[in-house]
């Protein structure tokens, strides 16, 4: 919208006569007049025209509304701005393929493009997924003004804290939209420059689980309506809705809180003078370069992946960018693991974040479901198994390890006394795992796996090897814990005192209290092995 400076003439003064003269004066008057932008009108341009009222979409092509234009969203084998290029029986038109796609007719009819080396996808040669290493971000185009629009993506990654989108400039004081990951959860901030509001949709489990999931944004400004209830332009009013993978719009915004907590979709307001959205500068997916320290985003990278950006509901090649800091074609990390037979005995493979997973059937345990285990045991929080005078030596190397799965944040998964007074802890806390060795009262080492959330319900490995390493002349002994088998790792030095000490005592599912009542109770399934001497020992036990 541009304000320009225009001349009228005011004809309002009477006539001046005479028997042979007729005269009315003329003043002329600057003024101004709004020039309209495309998809506009009206004296102030308040009234939107809906572009897409004439069915510019051929072949059955679904139109799409968007501020100053329209999308076409085409049907299979349709293309171009107007799906009017038919890739079965047309010809190669300039530009079907993209990225440098060689477009070849074919004799029988219709074509192909034959694309470059890459990450390139048929049948047009557009680039739809990107890596993102840390401290890495990738520039588009920006959305610039706007009284409404739409973003879209998918992303992937095991990451609780990160930046997902921005746009706007670089500093507080002006307008800004900023898509973040905040402890698991989807978290939208978005300022018309005279405030700021948050709106954050909530899922269970989270979205850093490795797994794609889907996010939409949808902006507006709420229309002024006349007393006749005819709208005349867009009010001060601003409103976001921020959405989180298959989830029912309108039932989460309005009756989420009624419904189960249903709230996978969220809306936030925002009421000011300004009647739009001024998003000067880039789009920035993944990070962001060096801003202020008051700046109000939390996060200012991403590590994961990204695909299938869409802005009012038109498809952006994730080549086109203008500029690039680190990002990589495609997505190694959630490439087909699962190619060949790798699960044993009736596992079913899933693909999961730079790896696989087995779900073994009923007996049968390990990465590829090779073990023959007992059956799961259920632990309620109340109840614990125990063993006393064993006997087992820890002699290095030795290994404890255990499946679980639980909804649970805390819980003891598993306690070794020996000796008189040394103590190893396997357990969750704070939704992750973590390993201690005590000395009496006094902690000797300790390690967690902050980056892992573990009460996700699905079944986690834990191994721990005690070890011994020359440090010069002297030797050290280190106790290496591998999650989901070998994904995370992580060593600490544990001292002298365990190895050569008999077990005295082992607890599973908590540990026993006054009055037969048990604490730091665990809720869950577990599955446990350990060995001595090299000889894997499987524990059958009942609660």
């Amino acid at each position: 919208m541009k304000c320009v400076s225009v001349l009228k003439f005011d004809s309002s003064p009477p006539f001046i006569s005479s028997d042979t003269v007729l005269f009315r004066p003329i003043h002329p008057i600057n003024g101004l007049r709004c020039r309209c932008p495309a998809g506009f009108t009206g004296d102030y341009c308040e009234t939107e025209i809906d572009l897409c009222y004439s069915g510019p979409c051929r072949n059955n092509g679904k139109c799409r509304s968007r501020e100053g234009g329209y999308t076409c969203e085409c049907q299979e084998d349709f293309t171009g701005e107007h799906c009017e290029v038919n890739a079965r029986s047309g010809r190669c038109v300039p530009g079907v393929c993209k990225n440098g796609g060689k477009c070849v007719d074919l004799l029988v009819g219709g074509f192909m493009c034959q694309c470059p080396p890459g990450e390139y996808e048929k049948p047009y040669c557009e680039m739809t997924t990107r890596s993102f290493p840390g401290q890495s971000f990738i520039t588009f185009r920006g959305l610039r003004q706007r009284f409404h629009f739409t973003v879209s993506f998918m992303f992937a990654t095991r990451e609780r804290n990160a930046l997902l989108l921005y746009n706007g400039r670089f500093n507080e004081k002006h307008d800004f939209i900023a898509l973040e990951i905040i402890e698991e959860q989807i978290q939208l901030t978005f300022s018309a420059g005279e405030s700021k509001t948050v709106v954050h949709p909530f899922v269970p489990g989270g979205v850093s689980d490795g797994q794609w999931h889907s996010v939409q944004l949808h902006y507006y400004n709420k229309p002024n309506v006349g007393r006749l209830g005819i709208p005349h332009g867009p009010s001060g009013e601003k409103v976001a809705v921020v959405a989180v993978d298959d989830c029912d719009i309108a039932m989460a915004v309005r009756f989420g809180n009624q419904i189960s907590n249903y709230s996978c979709a969220a809306q936030g307001t925002q009421t000011g003078q300004k009647k739009s959205l001024d998003l000067t500068g880039p789009l920035l997916l993944g990070g962001v370069p060096n801003l202020p320290e008051d700046f109000p985003v939390r996060n200012r990278d991403f590590v994961g992946c990204m695909r299938n950006l869409s802005i009012d509901s038109k498809p952006t090649d994730m080549a086109s960018f203008i500029a690039n800091n680190g990002t990589t074609a495609g997505c190694p990390a959630k490439r087909n693991f699962c190619t060949k037979d790798l699960c044993q005995n009736g596992g079913v493979c899933v693909n999961k974040w730079n790896t696989y997973s087995c779900d073994c059937p009923l007996g049968y345990g390990g990465k590829n479901c090779e073990q023959v285990m007992p059956s799961p045991q259920h632990f309620d929080g109340q109840a614990l198994v125990s063993w006393s005078d064993l006997d087992v030596t820890i002699a290095v190397p030795w290994y404890m390890g255990l499946m679980f799965r639980t909804r649970q944040g805390t819980g003891t998964l598993m306690q070794a006394t020996a000796g008189d007074f040394s103590t190893v802890n396997l357990l969750i806390s704070d939704q992750h795992v973590r390993f201690e060795v005590f000395l009496g009262s006094e902690r000797v080492a300790v390690l967690g796996f902050l980056q892992v959330r573990v009460n996700d319900g699905e079944w986690h490995h834990v191994l721990v090897e005690l070890k011994s390493v020359k440090d010069g002349k002297d030797i050290k002994y280190m106790a290496l814990v591998s999650l989901d088998y070998g994904l995370y790792e992580r060593s600490v030095e544990i001292g002298k005192e365990l190895p050569g000490l008999r077990l005295r005592a082992l607890y599973l599912g908590g540990l026993p209290g006054e009055g037969n009542h048990v604490r730091d109770g665990f809720t869950g399934c577990i599955q446990v092995r350990f060995n001595s001497n090299h000889v894997w020992i499987t524990l059958f036990f009942t609660t």
